[in-house]
């Protein structure tokens, strides 16, 4: 189970999920709406035989908490983003 956990946070080590706002057009409604939604960015990879033991396991730990910690901070805030975006158009395609 610990090397699976190793695995795991080594291929995630990379990658932080971050939320980006665009602008599309409702058709129905007719109207530019704004949406969220999540793009992955890979940040500077380490280079081979920069870390080593349990400095490197501990690095990668690291990497893979704010790896997972970005998913969920992002996703929260596309979710209840996106959730105000959706009352915003129904008020306004109501009214046009």
């Amino acid at each position: 189970m610990r090397i699976l956990s190793l695995i795991a946070t080594a291929l995630l080590q990379g990658c932080v999920v971050v939320p980006r706002t665009e602008v599309v057009y409702h058709e129905k409604c007719e109207l530019e709406v704004r949406q969220i939604t999540l793009e992955a960015h890979y940040a500077r990879q380490f280079p081979a035989g920069s870390c080593s033991g349990k400095d490197c396991a501990y690095l990668l730990a690291a990497l893979g908490l704010v790896a997972a910690g970005s998913v969920v901070v992002s996703g929260s805030i596309a979710t209840v983003g996106n959730m105000l975006y959706w009352a915003e158009l129904q008020l306004k395609c109501r009214a046009a």
